[in-house]
C-alpha cells in the first residue's frame, strides 16, 4: 500500500473559506464539528503582545499560578480548554491561522499543558483549509480525543476537489497522543454509510453528466475520490480485503485506477 501524499493533519468541518468547492463535506464532518467541545475557561489568560493591523502575531498565555508562556504566529487566538489525560486539570488551545498567497491557508491547533511550574506545548495539530480539530470525549471515560481529518492526495491524475478525507482519532496516552481510530469503529462506520449515500445520489445523473464531456470527467474524478475514501475506511478498520470486493462491485470503472495506485 503506498503511504498518503502528505502527511498533514487535515481537519474537515463545512469550510467557510473560498476553498470549499475543493475539498468534500458530508454529514458525519459536520456533526463532529457541531458537537466540538473546547470550552471557555478561567485557568488560562490570553493576553496580546504584538499586533499587525487586526491580527495578534504574538501572545502571553497565564495559568492561574501565574506561569507565563510566550507564542509567536501569524494570526493568535485561544481556542478554550480541554482536557486531554482526565485528569481535572485543564489543557489550552491555542489557534494559530496562516494566509498563504497563492495557496490554501492553513490553522495550527496548539495545546498546552501546564502545572505550577511550567506551561509546555503538547502537540500541534496541523488543519489545511483554515480548518480546526474538534475535540470530544467519544467514549465518555472525561478524557477528551481530538478527531482530525487527513486527505489522500496526489493519487495519480485525481484532482484536489476530488481527494477524499478520512478520520485520525487522538488519544493522550503515556505523556503523548497516539493514535487510536480503531477504537471507534463506529466513527469509521458512518463514514462509510455517508460515501455510499454521496455515491448514490451521484450515480442517479451518470445519464446527464456523460452528456457534456466536462462534466463527465468531473463524474470520473468523483468516482475515483469516492472509491479511494471507500477502500481508505475499510483498510483502517482491518478490512481491506472487503473493501477490494466492495470497490470491485461498486466503483467498477475506478477498480484498475485505484487498484494500480494503491499498489505503488
Amino acid at each position: 500500500m503506498r503511504v498518503l501524499g502528505i502527511t498533514t493533519l487535515i481537519v474537515v468541518m463545512l469550510f467557510s473559506v473560498s476553498y470549499a468547492s475543493d475539498m468534500e463535506v458530508d454529514s458525519v464532518n459536520g456533526k463532529l464539528q457541531a458537537m466540538n467541545k473546547a470550552k471557555p475557561c478561567d485557568f488560562y489568560k490570553f493576553v496580546p503582545l504584538q499586533k499587525n493591523d487586526f491580527y495578534v502575531t504574538k501572545a502571553a498565555l497565564y495559568n492561574k499560578h501565574k506561569v507565563k508562556i510566550e507564542v509567536e504566529g501569524e494570526n493568535l487566538d485561544f481556542g478554550g480548554c480541554i482536557d486531554v489525560d482526565g485528569d481535572g486539570m485543564p489543557e489550552a488551545v491555542i489557534s494559530d491561522y496562516h494566509s498563504h498567497a497563492g495557496g490554501a491557508p492553513i490553522n495550527r491547533n496548539m495545546i498546552y499543558k501546564s502545572n505550577k511550574d511550567k506551561i509546555e506545548l503538547l502537540e500541534t495539530f496541523v488543519g489545511e483549509f483554515g480548518e480546526d480539530a474538534a475535540f470530544l470525549d467519544l467514549n465518555k471515560d472525561g478524557k477528551t480525543e481530538v478527531i482530525t481529518y487527513v486527505t489522500w492526495s496526489n493519487w495519480g491524475d485525481l484532482a484536489l476537489r476530488d481527494s477524499p478525507a478520512t478520520p485520525e482519532i487522538h488519544c493522550y496516552k503515556n505523556n503523548r497522543f497516539i493514535d487510536c481510530t480503531k477504537q471507534f469503529p463506529q466513527i469509521l462506520r458512518a463514514e462509510i454509510e455517508s460515501t455510499l449515500k454521496e455515491t448514490s445520489e451521484k450515480k442517479e445523473h451518470k445519464n446527464e453528466y456523460n452528456k457534456h464531456p466536462v462534466l463527465k470527467q468531473e463524474y470520473i474524478g468523483f468516482m475515483k475520490g469516492r472509491a479511494l475514501k471507500y477502500l481508505a475506511l475499510f483498510s483502517r478498520l482491518g478490512q481491506e480485503k472487503k473493501g477490494w470486493e466492495g470497490v470491485q462491485k461498486l466503483f467498477p470503472d475506478s477498480y484498475k485506477w485505484l487498484k494500480d495506485e494503491w499498489n505503488k
